[in-house]
C-alpha cells in the first residue's frame, strides 16, 4: 500500500506499507526547486505514526535548506521506516520497491538504523538508492564538514584554525561522533566525550589517550571551546541552555535547536552557533556526489567541502554586521537559493 498524505507544509508526504513483510513507514518531500529531493532513509522504533511523520517532515525540511546551502542541485526529502522488530532482506527490498514508485523524486541512501547490507538489498533492485561507491562511510565526510566548520568558526573567534590545545566536548560517539573525535585529537584538540553506549566509550578511552568522560546529562554544562552535539535534535531548550559553557557550539546532530527562539537566547549568552545543517552537510555532499557524477570521487568530495567553511565564514559575518541569529542568517541565504527556480 503506497498512498499520499495531505500536507500544507511539504510537496509530499507519502505512507506505505506491506503487512507481509512488516513494513510500514513514510516519506516526506519538503521541497524539489533546485532538483529531486535527497535524503537519507532511517531505520527506527517509534512510539506511533504520528511521531514518525514529524520526525520525517522536520528532517526533509532541514535537507532543503542544506542542499540548497552545500550547492548540490537536489531539493529535501527524508524517509523514515519504522522497526516492528524485523530487518531482513524482504522488507528493504520492499521498501526498493516504493522508492521505485515515486519514479526518481526521491534518491535516498544511509540514515541511523540502515548499514551496508540493508543498502545492497535495496541498490540491487532500485536506482535510486544510493549504494555508495566509496571505501569510507559518508560518516567520515560528515565528520570531515564538521571539522571544516570548526576550524572556520576558530578564525572568526580566535583569529587561527589551530586546533592544539582546543577543548572540544562531543556528545554523541555514533559514527560521525567517534570520527570527529579522532580527527580533533589528531589535530591537537583535547577531548571530552558522552555517550549512552558503554562499548562506545572503552573504545574511546582506548584509542585517545587523556580522553576525559562525562554523563551525557552533564556535557554541556563542561567549560569548553567547542560543544559538539552529535547525538539526536532538540538538542538546545529553554531549561539547558542557561547551563551551556562552552563558546562555540559546532556539531554533527540535526535540528539542534527545539524551537527558533533558542537561536537568538544563545546569541544573547554571547555563544557562537553554528547552524547544523550548515555544519554537518558533508555527508549528504559525500552521497550525493555518485547521483551527480555516477562515479564516486572522494578527492571531488574533499574539494566540495570547502564550501562549509565559506557558509560558516559568511553566516558569521552576516551575523555580526546585522545582530542577528546564525540560523536567521543562514536560513534567508538558503530560502534565497531554492527559492528562486519555480517548484517542479
Amino acid at each position: 500500500m503506497i498512498k499520499d498524505i495531505p500536507t500544507d507544509t511539504h510537496k509530499r508526504l507519502i505512507k506505505f506499507q506491506d503487512a507481509g513483510v512488516g513494513l510500514k513507514g513514510f516519506i516526506a518531500i519538503h521541497n524539489t526547486n533546485l532538483g529531486p529531493a535527497a535524503g537519507g532513509t532511517r531505520f527506527k522504533t517509534y512510539s506511533n505514526d504520528n511521531e514518525a511523520i514529524q520526525d520525517a517532515l522536520s528532517l526533509s525540511k532541514a535537507m532543503t535548506y542544506k542542499c540548497a546551502l552545500a550547492g548540490v542541485p537536489y531539493g529535501g526529502g527524508k524517509a523514515v521506516i519504522i522497526d516492528s522488530g524485523k530487518k531482513d532482506k524482504e522488507l528493504f527490498e520492499s521498501y526498493a520497491r516504493v522508492v521505485n514508485y515515486i519514479k526518481g523524486q526521491f534518491m535516498t541512501g544511509k540514515d541511523a538504523g540502515i548499514g551496508d547490507r540493508e543498502i545492497n538489498y535495496m541498490s540491487d533492485i532500485c536506482p535510486y538508492i544510493s549504494s555508495y561507491v566509496g571505501s569510507e562511510d559518508p560518516s567520515v565526510y560528515a565528520s570531515l564538514g564538521v571539522f571544516s566548520a570548526m576550524k572556520s568558526v576558530l578564525k572568526k573567534v580566535y583569529g587561527g584554525t589551530s586546533m592544539d590545545k582546543i577543548k572540544v566536548s562531543i556528545k554523541g560517539l555514533g559514527k560521525v561522533g567517534f570520527e570527529l573525535a579522532r580527527i580533533v585529537y589528531e589535530a591537537g584538540g583535547r577531548l571530552v566525550v558522552a555517550d549512552v553506549d558503554e562499548e562506545r566509550l572503552k573504545m574511546a578511552e582506548e584509542k585517545f589517550k587523556g580522553i576525559k568522560i562525562v554523563s551525557p546529562d552533564e556535557i554541556h554544562k563542561i567549560k569548553s571551546n567547542i560543544y559538539a552535539p552529535c547525538a539526536l535534535g532538540n538538542e538546545f531548550s529553554e531549561q539547558n541552555i542557561k547551563e551551556i559553557n562552552a563558546l562555540v557550539i559546532c556539531g554533527g546532530a540535526n535540528n539542534q535547536l527545539s524551537s527558533p527562539s533558542i537561536g537568538r537566547k544563545l546569541m544573547d549568552r554571547g555563544i557562537v552557533y553554528v547552524p547544523d545543517y550548515v555544519a554537518n552537510a558533508g555527508g549528504l555532499i559525500a552521497v550525493v556526489d555518485g547521483f551527480q557524477h555516477k562515479k564516486f570521487s572522494s578527492d571531488r568530495v574533499k574539494m566540495n567541502l570547502r564550501v562549509i567553511e565559506d557558509n560558516v565564514s559568511k553566516v558569521l559575518e552576516i551575523s555580526s554586521l546585522q545582530n542577528r541569529p546564525t540560523h536567521e542568517i543562514a536560513d534567508e541565504l538558503a530560502e534565497n537559493r531554492f527559492n528562486i527556480k519555480i517548484n517542479r
